[in-house]
């Protein structure tokens, strides 16, 4: 999803150009960023359709695409966020509504 709203900022001129533009566009057999559009809204939800650019996503980055790269890089700070969270609730065994110091979790304060 945030691909597809980077490549309608950059059309618009909000954000910076993409090679995600030509790689998307291509990949849907789409003419043009507004097309994307009627491609996600035309049809039934499903992660699966918007799961599968993610690779084009990962393409882009490898080749040097700024904006490709920030999305992995977002992507996988909350990765690493969601991981962190579940660890802490591993380590802590209290209620998830409760803060969680290192002292009050038995864990060693740095």
């Amino acid at each position: 999803m945030e691909a597809l709203h980077a490549i309608v900022r950059a059309a618009d001129g909000r954000g910076p150009a993409t090679e995600l533009t030509r790689r998307m566009l291509a990949h849907l057999r789409l003419s043009a960023p507004e097309d994307l559009v009627a491609w996600t809204y035309g049809q039934a939800f499903h992660w699966q359709r918007f799961a599968a650019l993610a690779p084009l996503v990962s393409e882009a980055a490898g080749e040097g695409d700024a904006v490709a790269l920030a999305i992995l890089g977002r992507a996988a700070q909350h990765l690493a966020d969601s991981a962190l969270a579940v660890a802490i609730g591993w380590t802590c065994r209290v209620s998830p509504l409760t803060w969680c110091s290192p002292a009050r979790c038995g864990m060693p304060a740095n």
